[in-house]
């Protein structure tokens, strides 16, 4: 990891350059820290596009970094799947709540990975990984969509603003760089009424309090952003969104948000 090429960052949410040292999170090379000015917690230096691409695609990563979580905290690991017991966490299968929170017609999914947009959908993709965008622009094209190899910010540059009637942002914000400036670009290619599903990690959840560094939504370098309801409503809004939460009633003790952001009419 030494040799990953990377740079500087400000806040994601509110662009002032004051961290504060979180170093209960430090993981070799890598640190958190929380903004001074919104309390809100990230990377302060992130891998470059192209390390995300080649050396830390997901592909080559997700394998190596489930071991490292099975060997180095099996008692965290226990210990979440019991409070999930106690509390009966209701486990809505993401398709189908894709099929309710989502419009019919075309729904782009950013950071698709090997192209999971459920039917009836047409979908589109956006993936930086070469080796998963070729799978998902396969898949993608059977069903008249199509996906692009780039980074965020350069693949919604590729479409025709106002084109989809849904957009996903799945399990992708906590690793994008510029969070802020991907929302409000997404707006732009949402067609009025249109909606954008959002799921991350809840840093503010019971878990992450709890377990600290050893929380499953830990992932360093690959989560840069550290989200709690507040930031992500607050940056949702900033964007020009009205923002929903899906999960309000059990969000205290679920590890991720799920939230819906819709463009005004």
């Amino acid at each position: 990891m030494a040799d990953i090429r990377t740079h500087a960052r400000t806040c994601p949410n509110c662009d002032a350059d004051r961290p504060q040292t979180l170093p209960r999170y430090d993981h070799g090379m890598w640190r958190m820290v929380r903004c001074a000015n919104c309390a809100f917690v990230y990377v302060p230096e992130a891998p470059d596009y192209e390390e995300l691409a080649e050396n830390l695609a997901w592909e080559k990563t997700a394998t190596a970094e489930k071991k490292r979580r099975e060997k180095r905290w099996p008692r965290g690991r226990a210990l979440v799947k019991t409070i999930k017991r106690q509390f009966a966490f209701a486990r809505h299968d993401q398709n189908d709540l894709l099929r309710r929170v989502l419009p019919e017609g075309h729904v782009l999914d950013v950071g698709c990975g090997e192209g999971r947009v459920p039917e009836p959908f047409v979908p589109y993709g956006i993936e930086i990984s070469e080796g998963l965008w070729r799978r998902a622009d396969e898949k993608m094209r059977a069903r008249g969509g199509h996906a692009v190899n780039a980074s965020a910010l350069a693949g919604l540059a590729a479409f025709d603003d106002g084109a989809f009637d849904g957009i996903i942002m799945r399990s992708y914000l906590e690793h994008e760089d510029r969070p802020r400036e991907v929302l409000h670009r997404a707006i732009t290619k949402l067609r009025p009424g249109g909606v954008l599903f959002v799921r991350v990690p809840n840093f503010g959840s019971l878990n992450a309090r709890l377990l600290g560094p050893r929380w499953c939504g830990i992932r360093l370098p690959d989560h840069l952003n550290y989200f709690t309801n507040a930031h992500l409503r607050a940056m949702s809004e900033g964007a020009g969104y009205r923002y929903r939460l899906l999960n309000r009633i059990t969000l205290p003790t679920d590890d991720n948000i799920k939230a819906l952001l819709i463009r005004a009419a």
